[in-house]
């Protein structure tokens, strides 16, 4: 187990790594980088039980980025960790598998994001058939604050509480810095700082 330490100084590099890339890309959005950090450092190298040699992912846990927009931040942690090898001043670049939001080009991404909202239906669908199929490892799905507001978050978060699987995790980087941000406050976004309900994720 990593100490706190050592995670707070991932959560520095990753941060250094995100505006080094996306400067070097001369597009981007490091500043969704900077408010999940440390919620990356925690999972990427302390939280999750995952091999970086094995992008399969059987047997072990899986993270799906529903912020796909924040992807540079993803890329540091999968480098630093050793999972991928890729430059990350390529990012964007045409001949780069580096894109700015998640896709399967990198073995490691199991679903194309960007479209907010999406990733907490997706995490339950992963989770849902990893317990009719018997197997291990949990689906940590990393939201921001704008698109927990979003019609699709709210109903994929009102399945999980019937899907029958302790495996999906939600975690939200509630920075409050989205462009709607009052309108967060107003539907309710400090009740949802509580993510899913605990028997809906275990």
């Amino acid at each position: 187990m990593a100490d706190n330490a050592a995670l707070a100084k991932m959560a520095q590099k990753l941060r250094r790594l995100s505006i080094e890339s996306t400067t070097e890309a001369g597009s981007g959005h490091p500043t969704s980088c900077m408010s999940m950090a440390e919620i990356m450092s925690v999972l990427f190298f302390d939280e999750m039980r995952w091999d970086p040699r094995d992008p399969s992912g059987r047997r072990a846990d899986i993270f799906v980025l529903s912020k796909g927009h924040a992807a540079p931040i993803l890329w540091a942690a999968l480098k630093e960790s050793g999972a991928i090898d890729d430059d990350l001043m390529t990012l964007r670049r045409h001949d780069s598998r580096l894109e700015g939001h998640p896709t399967p080009l990198v073995p490691w991404v199991r679903v194309t994001t960007g479209s907010l909202g999406q990733g907490l239906s997706v995490a339950d669908g992963m989770a849902w058939a990893r317990k009719l199929d018997g197997e291990q490892g949990r689906v940590y799905v990393l939201m921001g604050d704008g698109e927990v507001a979003e019609g699709s978050a709210e109903a994929a978060e009102a399945a999980a509480e019937t899907i029958p699987t302790d495996l999906a995790l939600w975690v939200s980087d509630m920075g409050m810095f989205a462009i709607l941000a009052g309108l967060l406050l107003a539907q309710g976004a400090d009740a949802r700082r509580r993510g899913v309900p605990q028997e809906a994720v275990g």
